[in-house]
C-alpha cells in the first residue's frame, strides 16, 4: 500500500514538472516592434517590446551591430508584458557601432531577435553642379543639398575646402571617376574613410608648408547650404577639387557626416607682357635679340599672338613685327642707325610694356674693290674721321679720310704692270684680294677727287685761268663804259616808279576792258564766261548740309599709300542744333585763328575736324597747341552766344584726341590716312561734350605740365579745366572783343 502511495506521488510530481516545463516553453515569448530601415546618428529609436507571459522575470535587450554589441536594456516587463527601448544613436551612448544592426532579447530563457536595421554616420552631400570654371579674381558660389541616409533634411554645418595648389590633372580625375564608379555600396563607406583620411593627411602637409588652403564656412538649412569665396588675382590656372564637408552636432559632438565633390577650372588669362632683351647697349650692325611674352595671371608665357615695335627718339617706327609669345625676334641693327636711346613696345590685346636701349655712336667704313678702284664708303651714324691702311704686295699706304654720313671717297690704285695682293683695313674692317692687275708707272694709291688739286700745284694751269680771268675782265671793263657812252643814256626814259605806274595803269584798263567783255557774252549767249586763270581763286567751299564752311587750308581724309607716318592732334567740334546764317559766320569767325597755326580743316555732317600735323605745324607739341586752340575756340563761341538772340546761338561740344596718321601734302591739301580710331575717338569726345573740352588719355598724356584736367567715369577720358598758359588766351580774346565792339 505504502509503496503504492509512492509511486502515486512520484508520477504526480514528475506530471507536475512537465507540465511546467511546457507551459513555460509554449507561453514565454518576445516580440519586438518592426524597426525602421536605416538611422542615422542623431536619430532615436524607439521600439516596444512584449513578452508572453508577463511577470515571468527580468529582460535582458542588446544591440547587436556588425562591429560590436551594447546592452541597452535590462528590466522587468510591465503587468501587461511591455517593456519600451528609446536609444539616442550618440557616441555617449552606442559609441562607435555602426552598420547592419539588430535588437537581441532574453527573457525567462527565451532568445528572440528583431529585424534587422542599418545605423550610419554618412550624410549624402550632391553639389548642384558637378565642375565649375571661373577666372582668377571672379566671385564663386556652391550651393548643394544635404540629406541623411533616410532622406531626412538636415540642420549642421558644412565646410568647403579648396587645396589651391593641389593640382589634379585630367588623367587623375578620370581614373578617381572610375573608382568610385566600381566601388560597391558595401566598400564605399570604407573607400570613402580612406580617401577623407588621405585628403586630410594631404591638407595637414600643404599647411605645414604654410599653403593657404581656403577653408570657408556656412550653414545648412533644411537640407540647403550656399558658400561664397572669390578667387585670388593669381590663382594658377588648372583643375583644383572642391571638398564639401558637411556634418551634424548632437550636445556639442558631431553625429553623422559626408563629403561632396567638385572641380574647379581656373582658366589662363592675360595679366601682362614682358620682353627679354640680349642687351641694352648696343653697337652699329649687332644682332639685336629680344623676346617678347605674353604672360598669364602667374607670370607664366602663354599662347598669344604680341606685337613688337621698336621706336626712335621721333616717335618714328624703325621695326614693327608681329610674333608668337615666347618667340626669339632677331634685328640688326643698321649700321647707319641714329646714335640714341630707342623704345620696344611689346603689347597684346590691352595689355602693353615699354623698355629702353640705348645705339652707340660708331664710325664704319665699308671697303670695295673695282677692278683697280678702290671705293671707301662711310655706312656709320657719325663722321668718318680716320686713317685706312692699304697694303699692295705688303707695300703700305696709309691715307686720311673725313667723310661725312653715308659719303664715298675713291682710290687709284697704280703699279707695274702685273696682278697684286690688295689689303686695305682701319683696324676694325678689313678685305683682301689677291691677283688685282695694276698699271702705271710706279706703285701708289691715288685719292681720284684730289686729281684737281694736283693740277692746281702746275704753272702750266695756273698761267691758264690767268689768261682766262684777264680776259673776262677786260670785256666786262667794256661793257661798262659802252653802257655810260651818250648813246646809251637813260636820258628822255621813264623813271622805274613811273614805268611801274603805268604797266599797273595798263593791267587795270585790261581788266576793265575783260569784264565789260565778258559781261556782254553772259548777256548775249546767256552762259557764264569762267574768270581769268590770273585772277586769284577764291579759297575752297567745302560743301555740308550742317556747316559749310570756307578752309583755306583744307584737309581730306582719303587711303594715303605713299606718305609720312606721324602722331596728329585732332579737334572735333560738334553742332549740335540746326545753326543760321549768322550762326554759320560766327563759326567761321571763331576757328578763324586756326590757320595761323597751320592747321588743317575740313567739315563733315555737324563736325568740323582741325588737324595739327608736324608736316605742316613744324612741330611736335601738336597736343599742346591743339589745347590752346580748342579753348579759343570755346571762349570765342561762348562770347558770341552770350552776345546773340537764341536763334543764332551754337550748341556745340568740343573733343581733343591724338593719334598716328599716314599723311602727306598734295596740290596745297593734307592728305591723311587714319590709323586705328582716331576720327571715331574725336567724334566721340565731341559728341558726349557739353560745352566743355574733352581730352582722350593718349593726348592728355602728351600734354602733361601744361592742363589741369580731371578724369571721369571713364579712365580713358579727361574734362580739361584750366591751361596753364593763359596769357596769350587773354590777350587773343581782349584783342577780338575790342575788334568786335569797333
Amino acid at each position: 500500500m505504502k509503496k503504492g502511495i509512492y509511486v502515486l506521488s512520484l508520477f504526480v510530481i514528475a506530471t507536475f514538472v512537465f507540465v511546467f516545463s511546457v507551459v513555460n516553453l509554449v507561453s514565454a515569448e518576445i516580440h519586438f516592434s518592426k524597426p525602421e530601415g536605416i538611422y542615422n546618428l542623431g536619430d532615436v529609436i524607439e521600439n516596444e517590446i512584449s513578452v508572453v507571459p508577463p511577470g515571468k522575470g527580468f529582460l535582458h535587450v542588446d544591440l547587436v551591430c556588425d562591429n560590436g554589441e551594447l546592452n541597452i536594456l535590462n528590466t522587468i516587463p510591465n503587468d501587461n508584458g511591455k517593456a519600451n527601448v528609446k536609444l539616442p544613436l550618440t557616441n555617449t551612448y552606442i559609441g562607435d557601432l555602426t552598420g547592419s544592426c539588430s535588437f537581441l532579447g532574453e527573457y525567462n530563457g527565451e532568445v528572440s531577435e528583431s529585424r534587422s536595421f542599418e545605423i550610419s554616420r554618412k550624410l549624402d552631400v550632391v553639389l548642384d553642379i558637378d565642375s565649375f570654371s571661373a577666372k582668377p579674381g571672379e566671385n564663386i558660389t556652391i550651393t548643394g543639398s544635404v540629406t541623411r541616409q533616410n532622406g531626412a533634411k538636415v540642420n549642421g554645418k558644412v565646410e568647403l575646402t579648396v587645396p589651391l595648389l593641389s593640382l589634379r590633372g585630367d588623367e587623375e580625375i578620370e581614373e578617381e571617376n572610375q573608382s568610385e564608379e566600381n566601388t560597391s555600396e558595401e566598400e564605399g563607406n570604407e573607400v570613402d574613410e580612406e580617401k577623407e583620411e588621405s585628403d586630410e593627411d594631404a591638407e595637414e602637409e600643404i599647411i605645414e608648408e604654410g599653403i593657404d588652403n581656403g577653408i570657408f564656412y556656412g550653414n545648412i538649412i533644411e537640407g540647403r547650404f550656399s558658400i561664397i569665396f572669390d578667387l585670388m588675382e593669381n590663382t594658377p590656372a588648372g583643375t583644383y577639387l572642391i571638398k564639401v564637408f558637411a556634418y551634424e552636432e548632437y550636445s556639442g559632438e558631431r553625429t553623422s557626416e559626408g563629403i561632396g565633390k567638385s572641380d574647379l577650372h581656373v582658366l589662363q588669362i592675360l595679366s601682362g607682357v614682358d620682353v627679354a632683351l640680349n642687351n641694352q647697349n648696343l653697337n652699329p650692325g649687332e644682332i639685336f635679340s629680344f623676346k617678347p611674352m605674353a604672360l598669364d595671371q602667374t607670370g607664366v608665357s602663354i599662347e598669344s599672338e604680341i606685337s613688337a615695335i621698336i621706336i626712335d627718339e621721333n616717335q618714328n617706327r624703325v621695326f614693327e613685327k608681329i610674333v608668337r609669345s615666347g618667340e626669339t625676334i632677331e634685328y640688326e641693327i643698321p649700321t647707319n642707325l641714329t646714335s640714341g636711346y630707342y623704345e620696344i613696345e611689346v603689347s597684346s590685346e590691352e595689355e602693353s610694356i615699354i623698355k629702353k636701349f640705348y645705339v652707340n655712336e660708331m664710325a664704319i667704313a665699308s671697303f670695295e674693290l673695282q677692278n683697280s678702284t678702290l671705293v671707301v664708303t662711310n655706312i656709320g651714324n657719325i663722321p668718318y674721321k680716320k686713317d685706312i691702311q692699304v697694303d699692295l704686295n705688303g707695300k703700305p699706304f696709309v691715307k686720311k679720310l673725313n667723310l661725312n654720313l653715308g659719303e664715298s671717297t675713291e682710290f687709284k690704285l697704280t703699279g707695274a704692270e702685273g696682278e697684286y695682293d690688295v689689303k686695305v683695313s682701319d683696324g676694325e674692317s678689313e678685305i683682301s684680294r689677291s691677283g688685282i692687275l695694276l698699271t702705271g708707272r710706279a706703285i701708289g694709291v691715288q685719292e681720284i677727287k684730289e686729281g684737281a688739286n694736283i693740277a692746281l700745284n702746275r704753272p702750266v694751269v695756273w698761267i691758264f685761268l690767268i689768261i682766262i680771268l684777264g680776259g673776262g675782265a677786260f670785256f666786262l671793263v667794256r661793257s661798262m663804259r659802252k653802257k655810260k657812252s651818250f648813246a646809251h643814256s637813260d636820258i628822255g626814259k621813264p623813271s622805274l616808279k613811273e614805268r611801274i605806274k603805268n604797266r599797273l595803269n595798263r593791267r587795270k584798263q585790261e581788266k576793265i576792258l575783260n569784264l565789260g567783255k565778258k559781261q556782254e557774252t553772259e548777256k548775249k549767249y546767256g552762259v557764264k564766261v569762267s574768270e581769268d586763270k590770273e585772277e586769284r581763286k577764291e579759297p575752297a567751299m567745302v560743301k555740308n548740309d550742317s556747316v559749310d564752311l570756307i578752309v583755306p587750308n583744307q584737309a581730306e581724309p582719303v587711303l594715303v599709300l605713299r606718305g609720312r607716318k606721324n602722331f596728329v592732334a585732332m579737334i572735333a567740334l560738334k553742332i549740335k542744333n540746326k545753326i543760321t546764317k549768322k550762326g554759320k559766320s560766327n563759326l567761321e569767325k571763331s576757328i578763324d585763328h586756326v590757320y595761323e597755326k597751320k592747321a588743317a580743316v575740313y567739315d563733315k555732317g555737324d563736325y568740323v575736324f582741325i588737324i595739327f600735323s608736324p608736316i605742316m605745324t613744324r612741330s611736335l607739341k601738336n597736343e599742346i597747341i591743339a589745347v590752346k586752340t580748342a579753348e579759343k575756340i570755346k571762349l570765342l563761341l561762348e562770347h558770341q552766344n552770350n552776345r546773340e538772340s537764341d536763334e543764332h546761338k551754337i550748341e556745340f561740344g568740343i573733343g581733343i584726341a591724338s593719334g598716328e596718321v599716314v599723311n602727306k601734302v598734295e596740290n596745297k591739301i593734307l592728305k591723311f590716312t587714319a590709323l586705328g580710331n582716331l576720327t571715331t575717338i574725336a567724334k566721340k569726345l565731341a559728341t558726349a561734350s557739353n560745352r566743355e573740352i574733352l581730352i582722350n588719355k593718349t593726348a592728355y598724356e602728351r600734354t602733361q605740365g601744361v592742363i589741369r584736367a580731371d578724369k571721369t567715369s571713364n579712365n580713358e577720358i579727361y574734362v580739361i579745366k584750366r591751361i596753364l598758359d593763359r596769357e596769350r588766351n587773354d590777350k587773343f580774346l581782349k584783342g577780338f572783343l575790342q575788334r568786335m565792339k569797333k
